[in-house]
Formats: structure tokens, C-alpha cells, sequence
């Protein structure tokens, strides 16, 4: 007789093969699509690029000129990509000059570099311009810093040797210190001892220093807004090729510059005399809502110097001989430098160009646990510096004015609550600490590790968010741990439970899956799980790092939020990212490389396996043995080659007998075989490039033996 099993869509993998009767068992790169089982689609690298570092953070947003802009954090570095290209935005953290730091060694590359308190570590970069040559070699461009020699020096290695011991030397020299570098991976749980020594109070667990890094990206219209974790708030506006602004700012000449009384342009230097207050002006035109560096050299004898763009004051009261650096936000007019009536000096090498990389947003806090651009164009900080006292408070939450102030600024950089602004803060009660933060519909859900909140947005300068707190028993396990599709939000708790919430509810997602995940889920770096929708498909999947392969992200579960199943698999990615600003989704895998996801039937082109098992199913209804004579496969699509593995088992308590395996190709009309049991399952693997399958009824021609043993 023919049996045709019925299998729920699903995977439930914390039952017995058998108390799991109905349902399917395991899983890898398998979804249900009206009830069926079928595989997800294939990968393709996007850029030849590798990123350095683990990526744990991604957004996506289209500029003003409508182009799609790509933003992916990792451990150790800012990336955004445009049309298929990579480039490194890291942000600067700190810039200025140095008098010969550069001392080198005949024969080999390695540059000591001397710089007062510097405070970089190994395996961080810096970026020097302008440097003369000092042993043969020039100092140019950027360089990781592979040695620390002491507070006031540290080395790096150039492309070539020195070709004599020189040094100190290199002259007036330019520096940028990028973002030092984060962890990859926890190195300890948030406990007694844990971190650096003296880290944190007496007694406390650290709360900064052994987490990995993980990134919170969002945009700010045009701009990214990225906050690294325990770390300060950045922004960048998209330009990734900077061009000179100012013409003839080597002052060969006097063209595109206008010369207030006592000032003269000549012999390749502009000359400012005592006499009256002046001006020395040239247009330039800049992008707005952007960073910019400001530089020139200056001398001085007497009197003081000042800078100007438009009305906003970028320099004041230059009082020495000096090479002069300022980053400064986009303004409107003329660059004007101001002289007094008793100034003596020159201006030359006068240079503006935007920034290539994020930098810090103007007045936020600097300590950050997460943050976040709420519907209504706020900044919103969370796990951050408390506003009132200037004190780090792990439960507090902060954020910016409104989109532009009334003075016609960035309401980004107005983090003090005034009656005029909409900035304003907020403290809350429930769990230690604040993990994560996410925009909602018409809301701001903030999770701590015990809680959720709710912030819903009040057009009342003494409020502006109202706090309420949802459920105090469903905290979040890592700040990247839940996504929101369709208005709810779904995520991982500390303790390893899938839950859900929607129209202020918090529910359990019951799921089918949970103790095979809690298994084997690396807890330690519980903060890598990472949450991502799909609009598509109405799915999130989490990617985690399991136990079994080590402790980066290695397998995935895998859920419907409108039909409600669960499946597992594996897959090497780090963050995923959902369609919007991009056509299809997109993910990092762990060596650095940005894939499309969900396209084509192969693994970038190369052979991609699936699996799909069964729970055991009874071949009858009384107690004898059964035969199986053959087994009639149902596929709609397939694509690649199918092995099947058949399990029997004399009774339910019996080992699984594992038989096969038998090849299935597309002409496949019923596999032939010879096997006795009770029960049975199925279990089919799949390769190939392409490689892809729907299952439809399988059925199976048994017979009853009339035998009991």
C-alpha cells in the first residue's frame, strides 16, 4: 500500500524523531513557502573587495542624487559602498601636526615615530601628509602602528627600507589617528575581573573594554550616523574623492581672492601689515550638511589672526607662528581670515576640502552603548553619558534636537535641552544596563537586559518622548539581537528565548527550535547575534555563533512571523541586511566579503549543498514490522543532484538505521529499496551548481509482514 505522510511546514528539533511525527526535524538553506518546503536562494559576491575586521552592523539609505549608499561596521573599521565600490570611511578621532617625529634605522623599514601622549595601541592607524624626506624614505599616506614603544611613541612599518639612520626628522607633518580598533570577540562575560585591571568602580563588572565591537547604523536624511559600541557618535556625509575648494590657495597668485587694506598677495605668500582690521576672502562652495578640514600655515609677530566662514567663526585669536588644522561643518559664505589692526604676519598653502571619512558628531556624548535616528529626525543615544551630571549611566537615555534648529543648524549637534529645542533625556528603572535600540511605528523600542520600553514621540518641549515600560522579563542578548518587519518587533533574550512584540504586546514566538539553539549557542558572544528581516518573504533570520563551530556567527534560525515556523541551518555571515535602498538583500561573510543574498541557485557560482529531514512517521497502525519496497519522490523544481537517506527503526526507543543513500535525479520516478521497520524518515541532501529544489507529497509503498519482532 501507498502511505503518504504529512509533514506542518517547520522544523522542530527538540522532540524525539518520532514524538516529531508531522513535522520536519532539520533543516539547511530551506524555507516553506505555502506550506512547502523549498530552497533559499543562492549568494553573489558584490565587490572583489575584503574588509577587514568582523562585520557587525549594516544599513542602507539613498542619497539626494538617489544614489544607493551601503554601510557596514566591522571590529575594526567603517565601510560604505556606491555603485559596487568599497571604501573605507573609518572615522578620524583625532588630527594634528607634529615637529619631526620621524626617526629611522639604515636597512630597515621600521619608523619610530614621536608623539606626546599619543594614546594609540598596536594594530591601530594613522594617516600622515606632508612629511619631508628623513632617511631616505618618505613618510606618507596611511600606516598601521605595529609596536608601542611608551606613552610618548609608538612604530610603524614603511613600504621600504631606510637607506640611512636618520631623525628626528621629516618637518611640520600632518597626522590623522583613525578609530583604534575594536574586539572581535568577547573575552568575558560582565562579571567580577573581567576586562582591563582598574577597569570600572571597585568591586563592578567593566562595561567597556571585553565586549566585541558592534555597530549601531542609521541615516540622518543623506548622512550616516554610525555609533560604535561604548564609543562615540559619528556622521558622514557621502563623498568618497575630496577636490580642492580654494583657488590659489598657494597664493601663486592674487586670482579668486579679494584683499582687505593691509593685505598683499605677492611672491607666492599673503602679507598682512599693522595698520586697520581687515579682511582676506575667496568664495568657495561647499556640499552642505558636510565636514570639511580647514589648513594654511601662518606667521605671526604681532597681533592676532582669525577664521571665518560666513558669520561662523572657525578659528579665534591665532596668537603664534603655527601650521594650522580645523574640521568644521558646512557654512555659508566666504572663507574670511580676520585680521587686527596690530597683525604682522603671512597666510599661505590654504587648503578646504571635505572630509572622505565620518567624524565625530559635534557635542554628542562620547560614550555610547547604542544609538539610533528616530522617525521624527532626532538622534537618539542609549547606554550613554548621563546629560545632568556628565556621568556615564548604563540606563540612560539621551537625545538630540529636532532635524535643524532655529538658528537654521544641524539639530543633530544640539544635545542641551533648552525651552527653544526638543533635545531632552530620560532614565530608565528596569535591568542593568541598556543593549539595543530600534525604531518602531510611530515609536522608539529601547531594550535592556531584563526590559523592553516603549519612547512614543510627544510635540511638547518638556517631554518629547514618553517612556513606558513594556514587559520587564524579555531583555535582549545583543544590541543587533531583533529586527522589526511589519510593526513587530522580534529578538533573542539573554536567556536564549525567541520573543516577539506587536501593538505593545510582548508575546513567546514559540519556538520549535529554541533548545537546540540554546544548546548550542556560544554564550559568551551571545552579543554577535545578529537579526535580519526580509520584506520579501515576511522571514527574520538570526544568524549566532555555534558552539559546535567555534565562536563566530556559523548557522542560522530561520522564521515566518505570519505562518509562524522555524527552520535552522548553517551559514557563514556575520550581518545581513534587507532589501530597500538595494535591490536585493545583502550579507557579510566572515573572511570580509559583501554577498547579494538570495539570488541565482549557487554559492557564488560554485556547487551549494541543502538538507531536509523528516520526523519518523508510522508505516501502520498496528504493531507488526513493514516492509518498504520503494519510495516515490514529489518535486516541483529540482535542480542539481538529491541524495536520499532513508531511517528506519524497529520501535520507537530503537537506534536509527541509516539506509542509502539512494540517487534522485529529475527524471526520478520512485527509488527501490528493500528495508523492514515501524517507523520511518526521510532525509534528502542536495548539491549542485545551480542547486534547487520545492518538495511537493513524497509517498512510500509499504506492506505489512504480519510479523511482531
Amino acid at each position: 500500500m501507498f502511505i503518504k505522510p504529512k509533514f506542518a511546514p517547520g522544523v522542530l528539533a527538540d522532540d524525539t524523531s518520532l514524538a516529531a511525527e508531522g513535522w520536519f526535524v532539520d533543516s539547511d538553506k530551506i524555507r516553506f513557502v505555502r506550506g512547502k518546503p523549498e530552497t533559499m536562494r543562492g549568494s553573489e559576491l558584490v565587490s572583489t573587495t575584503q574588509m577587514s575586521g568582523l562585520c557587525r552592523g549594516m544599513t542602507s539609505y539613498v542619497t539626494v542624487a538617489g544614489v544607493s549608499t551601503v554601510a557596514m561596521g566591522t571590529s575594526s573599521h567603517l565601510y560604505a559602498m556606491q555603485d559596487g565600490q568599497i571604501y573605507d570611511i573609518t572615522p578620524i578621532d583625532t588630527y594634528g601636526s607634529l615637529s619631526n617625529p620621524f626617526t629611522t634605522t639604515n636597512t630597515l623599514a621600521t619608523v619610530s615615530v614621536a608623539h606626546t601622549s599619543h594614546g594609540r595601541a598596536e594594530g591601530d592607524r594613522v594617516v600622515f601628509h606632508n612629511a619631508t624626506a628623513v632617511g631616505g624614505i618618505t613618510i606618507d599616506g596611511e600606516y598601521t602602528i605595529t609596536s608601542v614603544t611608551n606613552a610618548n611613541a609608538y612604530v610603524i612599518t614603511h613600504s621600504s627600507a631606510a637607506t640611512s639612520s636618520a631623525g628626528p626628522g621629516g618637518g611640520t607633518v600632518d597626522y590623522e589617528y583613525l578609530l583604534g580598533v575594536g574586539l572581535e570577540d568577547t573575552v568575558g562575560g560582565a562579571g567580577y575581573g573581567t576586562g582591563g585591571y582598574g577597569v570600572g568602580g571597585y568591586g563592578s563588572p567593566s562595561s567597556t573594554d571585553f565586549e566585541c565591537r558592534v555597530w549601531s547604523l542609521s541615516n540622518w536624511g543623506q548622512n550616516l550616523i554610525g555609533c560604535v559600541s561604548s564609543g562615540g557618535i559619528y556622521e558622514f556625509a557621502p563623498l568618497f574623492t575630496a577636490t580642492e575648494l580654494v583657488t590659489n590657495g598657494d597664493m601663486s597668485s592674487a586670482t579668486g581672492w579679494t584683499q582687505g587694506t593691509g593685505w598683499l598677495i605677492g611672491a607666492g605668500v599673503a602679507t598682512a601689515s599693522v595698520g586697520s582690521a581687515s579682511d582676506l576672502e575667496t568664495t568657495i562652495t561647499m556640499n552642505p550638511a558636510a565636514y570639511f578640514m580647514l589648513q594654511f600655515d601662518v606667521t605671526r609677530s604681532a597681533g592676532t589672526l582669525s577664521v571665518a566662514v560666513g558669520s561662523t567663526t572657525v578659528i579665534t585669536a591665532i596668537t603664534s607662528t603655527s601650521r594650522q588644522r580645523q574640521v568644521f561643518f558646512t557654512g555659508v559664505g566666504a572663507l574670511k581670515f580676520s585680521k587686527s589692526a596690530t597683525f604682522a604676519g603671512t597666510v599661505d598653502n590654504v587648503s578646504v576640502k571635505q572630509l572622505t571619512r565620518a567624524y565625530p558628531l559635534p557635542n554628542a556624548p562620547t560614550q555610547n552603548f547604542v544609538a539610533a535616528v528616530t522617525p521624527e529626525r532626532i538622534v537618539m543615544a542609549a547606554g550613554t553619558i548621563d546629560g545632568q551630571i556628565s556621568e556615564f549611566n548604563p540606563l540612560h537615555v539621551r537625545w538630540s534636537d529636532q532635524d535643524v534648529t532655529a538658528a537654521g543648524g544641524p539639530g543633530n549637534q544640539s544635545w542641551t535641552s533648552t525651552p527653544s529645542n526638543q533635545a531632552g533625556l530620560y532614565t530608565l528603572a528596569a535591568g542593568s544596563r541598556i543593549v539595543g535600540i530600534r525604531r518602531g511605528v510611530g515609536e522608539m523600542l529601547v531594550w535592556t537586559d531584563s526590559a523592553l520600553y516603549r519612547a512614543v514621540y510627544v510635540n511638547d518641549p518638556n517631554t518629547v518622548y514618553a517612556f513606558e515600560m513594556v514587559s520587564d522579563s524579555c531583555g535582549l542578548v545583543g544590541p543587533n539581537a531583533v529586527d522589526v518587519l511589519n510593526g513587530q518587533a522580534v529578538w533573542v533574550t539573554p536567556a536564549g528565548e525567541f520573543m516577539g512584540y506587536d501593538a505593545g504586546r510582548v508575546y513567546d514566538m514559540k519556538c520549535t527550535v529554541v533548545e537546540t539553539f540554546k544548546e548550542n549557542l556560544s554564550a559568551v558572544q551571545g552579543r554577535k547575534v545578529y537579526a535580519c528581516r526580509s520584506t520579501e518573504f515576511g522571514e527574520v533570520i538570526f544568524l549566532y555563533p555555534d558552539e559546535r563551530d567555534g565562536t563566530e556567527c556559523s548557522r542560522y534560525v530561520l522564521t515566518s512571523l505570519e505562518d509562524g515556523w522555524f527552520a535552522i541551518g548553517t551559514y557563514d555571515r556575520t550581518a545581513w541586511l534587507d532589501t530597500g535602498a538595494t535591490s536585493l538583500p545583502m550579507a557579510v561573510s566572515s573572511d570580509g566579503y559583501l554577498y547579494y543574498q538570495e539570488k541565482g541557485a549557487t554559492d557564488n557560482g560554485a556547487s551549494r549543498t541543502w538538507l531536509l529531514q523528516t520526523g519518523a512517521f508510522e508505516m501502520g497502525e498496528g504493531e507488526n514490522l513493514f516492509q518498504v519496497s520503494a519510495v516515490i519522490p514529489d518535486f516541483k523544481t529540482l535542480e542539481g543532484t538529491i541524495s536520499l537517506e532513508i531511517g528506519t527503526y524497529e520501535y520507537p526507543g530503537s537506534a536509527r538505521v541509516a539506509n542509502g543513500p539512494y540517487a534522485i535525479g529529475s527524471t526520478t520516478t520512485k527509488v527501490d529499496v528493500l528495508l523492514t521497520g515501524r517507523q520511518m524518515d526521510l532525509k534528502f541532501t542536495g548539491s549542485g551548481a545551480p542547486c534547487s529544489m520545492r518538495l511537493g507529497s513524497p509517498r512510500a509503498d509499504v506492506f505489512d509482514t504480519g510479523m511482531m519482532f
